[in-house]
């Protein structure tokens, strides 16, 4: 890649390099600093960079039994092919590396067995990622009956996506293989995020 600096000309025909005129103090295919192929600028298009990324939640209670997924009942801004597939899984189009985050509300009044350890995974094409070392993988810890209430369980990580593939977040409690059961009081039982950062 070459790139183009201020100056104006013309199409050379011989080595079919392209030269941008200036037209109104714009330039009528390439403007200033924009790199182009070393052969001319092709077609003339700029490549431009489509987000994709999606939101989603859930307003009601939840009792997720161990190795289950969660699910959402609501979808915020979506875009470039990532979206619900069904209540519990996410499908993402587009390859490349993602940001995903979730809060998952843990709820000890409703489900008191303690120690409390639940654990919270992503699961990447129906395998959790990665095994190894639990790079997508959360939990929290109560350990006294007297912890009672509605607690945050946070997780975020950065994947790598193959092309069509779906993401689940599950019970993944593999210390005491407990439910989780979710709060709701007028607030999100759980919601996650997902965007392409590259």
């Amino acid at each position: 890649m070459i790139n183009i600096k201020k100056s104006y000309g013309h199409s050379n025909n011989k080595d079919n390099i392209y030269y941008p005129y200036k037209s109104d103090n714009k330039y009528t295919h390439h403007d200033e600093n924009k790199s182009i192929n070393k052969n001319g600028c092709g077609d003339g298009k700029e490549t431009t960079k489509i987000p994709s990324y999606g939101n989603f939640w859930q307003t009601n209670f939840l009792r997720v039994p161990f190795a289950n997924p969660f699910s959402f009942n609501n979808t915020g801004p979506t875009a470039g092919g990532v979206a619900l597939l069904n209540p519990n899984t996410v499908k993402i189009m587009k390859s490349g590396d993602y940001r995903v985050s979730y809060i998952v509300s843990i709820n000890t009044v409703g489900n008191p067995v303690f120690p409390h350890i639940p654990v919270v995974s992503v699961f990447l094409n129906d395998s959790i990622i990665p095994i190894a070392n639990a790079q997508a993988t959360f939990a929290i810890q109560l350990n006294n009956s007297t912890e009672l209430g509605c607690f945050q369980l946070v997780g975020e990580a950065i994947i790598s996506v193959p092309a069509n593939s779906t993401l689940q977040l599950k019970n993944h409690s593999i210390f005491n293989r407990q439910d989780i059961l979710t709060c709701n009081n007028g607030i999100n039982a759980l919601e996650i995020t997902i965007e392409k950062v590259s």
